[in-house]
């Protein structure tokens, strides 16, 4: 059997070798500050703040827990310090396992960042699929699975995102004082994750199918996508070629900054480009975007999103010659859809009165005082450049704009406006009359 020769390498040169000794130097200088890093010593402030919060924590849950577990039978046997002592064992442990993780080398999970992304995936998709037989459903809810233990995916999930987010930014750290790269990211997760709203949080979390989820929280969820895939997509084409806004950009900056410009425009109220620059459809089409808003129970403003829909299914079942608006085959009651139209006609006419006003008190033309009468109704807080030259009326109208578009139309027209509801008792005669 012939022996295969091996080719021998070649002798590193004396520059090689010493290019090759400060390479290995650099790499054992930095792993020697990140040890430095993780051990470095501990913030007597923050540790201070963290206990302090711990302890009021304590002496709340002992203020709310003490009569109910003086008259338990179970699980307290009368003891009125039964949840505060086993909630403070806790506390001591926790505290404990604190400063035993802080002299761990956090370095060290650098690379897991993606890998526990991917793993994280994976399980919360397990935990959906219906009839999974490691799924574990608890009154309704799954959010379990049992593989030899069971556990949440969404714990999991939690630490996954928290490293893997630690780690980019400490990859792009030199670009993240840019807008592009230290706020665009971030902001665009944090604001779709706001205009949702609690109610559709609460669902999310239940990790419920699609299918059980309720009318209101699918209405919510296609709706939200529809929008802003809509006003990323007329955002692009009406700002693509204007040198003032998006026309001086490359290909991938003009996308990023045509998506944030959608989302934004929902609640948040940052800027990435100039407002008062965007064309006449440009500003047509953020007005419209502000104007829906997010979601009820979030912390958007506007008409919000299922009103929206609910005008456009009613308008949609009309033209078809139906009297009834329905969704996901679920009839919606009449008097649901008798709001949404009042909630849209109050803000339309208060929007065209505030652009009125403004024009006849401020030198501002209709189209930005319009931008600017609907960024206060909705809450936004965008303008196009428009707010240093509004007059002392006009800045007291957006001032109230902002306080009706917080509170709420139909709050405000229940609180303030309804009258005597046994003015209803009486009923005049009906009429006919053309319309359309």
């Amino acid at each position: 059997m012939a022996m295969e020769q091996r080719q021998r390498r070649r002798p590193l040169t004396r520059q090689e070798q010493l290019a090759l000794q400060e390479r290995k130097q650099r790499r054992r200088e930095k792993m020697e500050e990140s040890r430095e890093l993780a051990r470095g010593p501990i913030d007597v402030t923050f540790c201070l703040l963290v206990l302090l919060l711990t302890a009021i924590g304590l002496v709340m849950l002992l203020s709310a827990s003490f009569p109910s577990a003086y008259y338990e039978e179970k699980p307290s046997h009368h003891d009125p310090l039964y949840y505060f002592e086993r909630q403070a064992v806790f506390a001591v442990l926790g505290t404990a396992v604190m400063f035993l993780v802080s002299k761990f080398n956090y370095q060290r999970l650098r690379g897991a960042g993606k890998a526990l992304i991917y793993v994280s995936v994976i399980l919360l998709i397990l935990v959906i699929i219906p009839h999974n037989p490691i799924a574990v459903t608890v009154k309704g809810a799954t959010r379990w699975l049992r593989i030899g233990i069971q556990f949440q995916p969404s714990e999991i999930a939690k630490a996954a995102v928290v490293i893997y987010f630690a780690d980019s930014i400490s990859k792009k750290k030199d670009k993240m004082r840019t807008f592009h790269y230290g706020v665009l990211p971030y902001a665009f997760i944090l604001v779709v994750i706001g205009g949702l709203g609690f109610l559709v949080w609460e669902e999310l979390a239940e990790r419920k199918p699609l299918g059980r989820m309720s009318v209101y929280t699918r209405l919510v969820l296609s709706t939200t996508g529809a929008l802003l895939l809509a006003g990323w997509v007329l955002t692009c084409l009406l700002e693509w070629n204007n040198p003032d806004t998006l026309g001086n950009m490359p290909v991938w900056e003009k996308l990023l900054n045509g998506l944030f410009q959608s989302v934004t425009l929902r609640t948040a109220g940052f800027a990435a480009v100039d407002q008062g620059k965007l064309t006449e459809g440009g500003k047509a089409v953020s007005m419209i975007i502000m104007l829906i808003g997010g979601s009820s129970g979030s912390t958007a403003g506007g008409l919000k999103t299922v009103t929206f829909v609910v005008l456009v299914l009613f308008i949609w079942a009309r033209l078809r010659g139906r009297s009834t608006v329905c969704a996901f085959r679920r009839t919606i009651p009449a008097s649901q859809v008798l709001d949404a139209m009042t909630i849209a006609m109050a803000m339309l006419i208060l929007a065209m009165f505030g652009a009125v006003f403004i024009c006849a008190t401020s030198p501002v033309g209709f189209t930005n005082a319009l931008f600017e009468a609907i960024s206060a109704l909705a809450t936004v807080g965008l303008t196009a450049d428009t707010t240093l030259r509004l007059s002392v009326p006009a800045q007291y109208l957006i001032i109230l704009y902002m306080y009706f578009g917080r509170v709420g139309i139909l709050t405000i027209s229940l609180g303030f406006l309804a009258g005597d509801r046994a003015a209803e008792r009486f009923r005049y005669a009906q009429t006919s009359l053309l319309i359309g």
